[in-house]
C-alpha cells in the first residue's frame, strides 16, 4: 500500500510504502498526526463492544430483561 498524499511541488503522489488511515494510505511522513505536528499516538488495547459495556450496565439489562411494559391508551373495560 503506497502513500497517496498529493505533493503539489512534484505534481504527483508521495508513493512511499504506508499503512491505511481514514484519509487513505499514508507513509510515516504524511500521517494525520505528522501533518498536524503531533507525535503518533501509541497503539491501544482495542475495544470490543463487550468491553465498552460496564458490568453494572450488563446487570441492569439482565435484571430488567422481559419485564418492560408498554402503556396503553385505551380505557379499561369493566365487567358487570
Amino acid at each position: 500500500m503506497n502513500c497517496n498524499q498529493w505533493l503539489p511541488a512534484q505534481g504527483s503522489h508521495c508513493g512511499q510504502p504506508g499503512r491505511p488511515y481514514a484519509v487513505g494510505p499514508r507513509c510515516p511522513e504524511h500521517t494525520p498526526a505528522a501533518q498536524a505536528g503531533r507525535p503518533e499516538p501509541l497503539p491501544g488495547p482495542g475495544y470490543t463492544p463487550q468491553r465498552l459495556l460496564t458490568p453494572q450496565y450488563r446487570l441492569a439489562q439482565a435484571a430488567t430483561a422481559g419485564t418492560a411494559r408498554t402503556r396503553t391508551t385505551s380505557p379499561r373495560r369493566t365487567t358487570s
